[in-house]
């Protein structure tokens, strides 16, 4: 059995964004299939792509394999609103778009699906760390990742002209913690390994007891 639509509203839902450029209309439907049984999701009703469910399947979705190849994106819907309106405008395609404060970077990767050219700023080296890893592992080739202060980096003069800025101060940074839980998850399955090699090397009590098997 599936994941299933359903009619989830309120302040408890969540929303997942299916990448527009990253995999074709078929293989997003397949991904659907690949969500956890028994998570419901419904389409929403105003941006493609985006399907709501509920906060509380959020572990279960950050298991899956779209999420953990970036079929898709887990982030409020107020986060996807911003590049959503931008996309509407005529000639958005030949864009140069400035994200001011970017990391984690979910409506960076958002607008290099629909712009020329995004530029990233971070100011903050742990938070710029983050969205530099995100951006490499979405494969969004046209945004570019700057340790910097946004507004130095404007009065400076030296950057590329600019036609669209996305300027989101008011941002939860709520992919931050998602992006966490995903590199830990990662962490953990490659201690687990290790663990499993080291614990070969002994008699099969001493496996266990360091797998912590009874």
């Amino acid at each position: 059995m599936y994941a299933k639509e359903a009619q989830i509203d309120g302040p408890t839902s969540t929303v997942i964004y299916f990448r527009y450029i990253k995999h074709s209309e078929r293989k997003r439907k397949e991904a659907l299939k690949l969500i956890p049984e028994g998570v419901e999701y419904k389409k929403d009703s105003l941006i493609k792509n985006l399907y709501v469910t509920d906060r509380k399947n959020k572990a279960a979705l950050i298991m899956s394999e779209p999420f953990k190849d970036m079929t898709f994106i887990i982030q409020d819907k107020s986060s996807c609103l911003p590049v959503h309106a931008l996309s509407q405008l005529k000639h958005f395609d030949d864009a140069v778009v400035l994200d001011c404060t970017s990391a984690p970077g979910n409506k960076s990767i958002q607008a290099s699906e629909f712009c020329k050219q995004v530029y990233s700023c971070e100011k903050d080296e742990g938070r710029f760390a983050t969205l530099q890893s995100r951006l490499k592992e979405s494969g969004a080739s046209n945004a570019t990742a700057i340790n910097t202060d946004v507004i130095e980096w404007i009065k400076s003069k030296e950057h590329p002209e600019i036609t669209t800025a996305i300027c989101d101060p008011t941002c939860s940074g709520s992919g931050l913690f998602i992006h966490k839980e995903r590199q830990l998850m990662k962490e953990r399955a490659n201690c687990v390994k290790e663990i499993r090699k080291v614990s070969a090397w002994g008699p099969k009590k001493y496996q266990n007891r360091v797998l912590g098997i009874s």
